[in-house]
Order: C-alpha cells, then structure tokens, then sequence
C-alpha cells in the first residue's frame, strides 16, 4: 500500500520500542489527532471537560466530553486496537441541531458515515460521498496548495493544538481512572 521506506533500523527500533512502551498514549494520538483536528476545524477552540478510558491488555477506548465556546456540547469516541469495526468519531450537540461523524480505519479506503440533524425541519440527512480514498485526497490538496502557493493546511499550529486535546483527554482519564 505504501511505497517502501528507508530507514535506520536503529531509528525503527527505537520507535518500535516506544510504541510498546507508551502504546496507551501512542494509540490515542495517532488515531485521535485527526478527529480533534476536524473537530476544531469545524467548529473552532474547544475544551474537554471529562474523559475515560477503557482498556482491555492492548483494546483502547477513551470516551471525552467537552465543549465548545460558544455553549455546544461535544461527545468524542477513539476506540483502537480492539476485535470489532475500528472507530473514532464525535457527536456534536447545538442548538440548531446535531452532527454524527464516525470514520473507517483509514487504511480501508472507506468513507467516513456522517449524518445531519436540523432543528428547524426536524429532518435528518446523511450524504454520499464519492472519492472516499483520504491518501489520494490528502495528496492531492497538498499539490494543490504547493500549485497554487497558498498554505497548506492543516497547519503545524493546527497539529499543536490537536495534541493539546490529546493531553486533555489523557489526563483528564487518568484523573478519572479506570472506567
């Protein structure tokens, strides 16, 4: 699926030997990070208010609310490394309605379920999305940027903030403890 890498093997060794090591916190920044980052795309600075962590041996699943400034209420799911559908996803709560976003392990090529409610119709909608490769369309909105010379983004500034989300929800778990 990837091109093959070359890389130190004392460098992959060592990468290999933090991935065991810190698996808890490794899972749930490379599989959180891009919700956090769209949540925060979507609807600006946020703050989590409470998360928990479910751990089977090596299953993951953290569980945050949070809100966003403005009064919305947010639900975050990361659930990795488990024997069922793979998941990270959010609800987003407001007062015009509620926004459902789960997404496929990236590696399947699936696109992500999203689904709409309107307050104001009372209706529900989910649409269908047709390029649904995330390698292909990260790729190519990257040459777009480098073509057209405008920023790329995310940006470096939206990853710091993602990572700050991470450690919200790290900590504010292990405040909780186990779930």
């Amino acid at each position: 699926m990837f091109p093959p890498l070359v890389v130190d093997p004392a460098v992959t060794a060592r990468e290999a030997e933090y991935k065991a090591a810190h698996r808890s916190q490794h899972l749930l920044a490379t599989h959180g990070i891009h919700t956090f980052d769209l949540l925060r795309n979507l609807g600006g600075d946020y703050e989590i208010t409470t998360a928990v962590l479910s751990d089977n041996g090596r299953d993951y699943s953290w569980h945050a609310l949070g809100r966003y400034a403005g009064g919305a209420a947010l639900s975050i799911e990361v659930t990795a490394s488990v024997h069922a559908e793979w998941s990270e996803g959010f609800d987003l709560y407001g007062d015009l309605g509620h926004v459902r976003l789960r997404c496929p392990f990236p590696f399947t090529r699936q696109a992500s379920s999203v689904g709409f409610f309107d307050e104001a119709s009372q209706a529900y909608a989910e649409p269908v999305f047709g390029d649904t490769d995330p390698y292909k369309r990260q790729v190519e909105a990257f040459a777009r940027a480098i073509m057209a010379g405008t920023p790329a983004t995310p940006s470096a500034g939206d990853g710091i903030e993602a990572l700050r989300v991470v450690d919200a929800i790290r900590n504010a778990a292990r405040t909780a403890g186990p779930a």
